[in-house]
């Protein structure tokens, strides 16, 4: 039998808290793979792939280190 993880376990099989998976749905969207009435079920592949596709923290670009005054830069 496939068992599905409603969003509370998600999250717990992801290791964050629930609302911040709620945020990062919001910023990167999952089809749930399946729906039970109204509630979204997710399986712990379908879960560990999406979550490969998400920036981790101190992953994001970096501004240059070395810009003179002048150069075109960030921000």
């Amino acid at each position: 039998m496939k068992r599905y993880l409603s969003a509370v376990q998600a999250a717990e099989h992801l290791g964050i808290q629930r609302s911040a998976f709620y945020d990062r749905l919001r910023t990167y969207p999952l089809t749930p793979d399946v729906m039970v009435g109204d509630r979204p079920g997710y399986t712990k592949e379908t879960l560990d792939a999406w979550d490969k596709t998400i920036p981790k923290r101190g992953t994001y670009p970096r501004k240059p280190k070395s810009l003179k005054t002048g150069q075109i830069g960030w921000g």
